[in-house]
């Protein structure tokens, strides 16, 4: 099993924000997951990345929404973990309705997103004001870090 961290990330724009195969186990906390074409994350295979689980502390506190077709599909047997996180909204019927897991197919596992974050306070850090990794307009469904990706990484540019 893979493990690994995405950390006070931002991912927007792409066709999949994150997608998680194989017997992979990444953690996923701080981050914003917005607008992307397809999916926010996408769950393949026998991986069980961690989203939030029930033991985090305040660190989960994803930013998940506005993905087109999902904000999390689950294609797996296995309950897949997300709480802490912000939505988009605090109601729970349209979260669910962006979450593709066992109450849409039975052969899969179960998304588990209670409790829900009430979401960033504007003016102070943490998602949303992440100053990490970004990954924009990427145009492939899987993020590799060892491909070639548009970084915009602030303290890097030259004026």
């Amino acid at each position: 099993m893979s493990s690994g961290e995405v950390k006070n990330s931002t991912i927007m724009n792409n066709e999949t924000g994150i997608f998680t195969s194989g017997s992979s186990a990444p953690t996923v906390k701080l981050t914003n997951i917005v607008n992307n074409t397809n999916y926010g994350v996408y769950i393949d295979g026998k991986s069980t990345p961690n989203l939030g689980d029930k033991n985090a502390n305040k660190e989960s506190r994803n930013v998940i929404y506005g993905n087109s077709k999902y904000d999390v599909y689950n294609n797996t047997a296995n309950t897949i973990w997300a709480q802490r996180n912000y939505w988009g909204t605090m109601d729970l019927d349209t979260i669910r309705a962006h979450i593709y897991d066992y109450y849409d197919n039975p052969a899969l596992g179960k998304v588990i997103f209670e409790p829900i974050w009430s979401g960033p306070t504007v003016g102070t850090s943490g998602p949303m004001c992440a100053g990490g990794l970004q990954i924009t307009d990427y145009k492939f469904s899987q993020i590799h870090l060892v491909q070639k990706l548009k970084l915009d990484l602030p303290y890097l540019k030259r004026e």
